[in-house]
């Protein structure tokens, strides 16, 4: 018999993969390439983590993009297409608020999406997370294991970035 539980009991704002396989830290210097204005800060923050943990077929990564902002542009992923064209994933959103940039050939959709959502990204679209609240956005994915990561879109850049404008987010053309 299914069982509606409350969400509230499922998984904590702290939680992380706890039998995790691999954990992944991104600091600024490791990804200055993906915001419009580089590397311009002293300092080198952490921008997001994820714990992944691959079992058999399936694969999982909770994700946490911390808040915060480089030159107005808000902390993201770098941002990846699958290299299994029949690819998909999914996500769901455990804390915060943020955007999910999807992109493909010229098309780039921004999706707001906040806690308790669950988001289905289609085949041959690159995706990047980003940070638009003022907490820890937080997410878990889930793919199939030989999925394949394609970073190569964090370096040409998606066609819009998010940047903060009157304490609320708008996108602009990407000229980077």
């Amino acid at each position: 018999m299914l069982q509606v539980v409350d969400k509230s009991r499922l998984i904590s704002h702290s939680f992380a993969l706890t039998s995790h396989t691999k954990h992944v830290v991104r600091k600024l210097s490791d990804m200055a390439f993906c915001f419009s204005r580089g590397l311009a800060e002293d300092k080198d923050p952490i921008i997001y983590e994820v714990f992944e943990n691959q079992m058999r077929d399936l694969s999982c990564a909770f994700t946490r993009i911390l808040p915060g902002k480089i030159g107005g542009e808000f902390f993201m992923t770098k941002g990846h297409f699958h290299t299994d064209e029949d690819a998909s994933e999914i996500y769901h959103f455990l804390s915060g608020r943020g955007l999910i940039l999807i992109q493909k050939d010229n098309k780039c959709k921004a999706l707001e999406v906040e806690e308790g959502q669950t988001l289905y990204i289609p085949p041959l679209w690159a995706h990047r997370a980003i940070n638009i609240g003022n907490k820890v956005f937080s997410f878990l994915a889930v793919y199939r294991s030989n999925v394949g990561h394609d970073f190569d879109i964090s370096k040409k850049g998606f066609l819009k970035i998010a940047v903060s404008k009157k304490g609320k987010y708008c996108l602009k053309d990407n000229k980077g």
